[in-house]
């Protein structure tokens, strides 16, 4: 999947998501987000689109367990990062 992103901006959702994470939950979604700056996605991130609305929502996972996913907005090289959280949080509102 095409990756190559420059940019990232949090919203105050994703900002209060994060804070609820553990240590290791966090350095690991700074990893997603650094693997989004290369020209390829890992297919491990399972990068997809999850709505076909506008704005267009992006998912990937965190974890290889897929234990926790979070998504963003893509406008051109940058990325809005909205969600991340358990899997199940995400599918339920993203």
């Amino acid at each position: 999947m095409p990756g190559g992103f420059l940019t990232f901006a949090p919203t105050a959702r994703f900002a209060r998501d994060i804070k609820r994470l553990d240590a290791p939950q966090r350095a690991a979604v700074g990893a997603c987000i650094d693997d989004m700056r290369l020209a390829d996605i890992p297919a491990v991130r399972r990068f997809h689109c999850v709505n076909n609305k506008r704005p267009k929502i992006f998912s990937l996972d965190v974890f290889p367990n897929k234990s926790h996913k979070m998504t963003v907005e893509l406008e051109g090289t940058h990325v809005i990062l909205r969600r991340v959280g358990t899997h199940k949080e995400i599918d339920d509102a993203p």
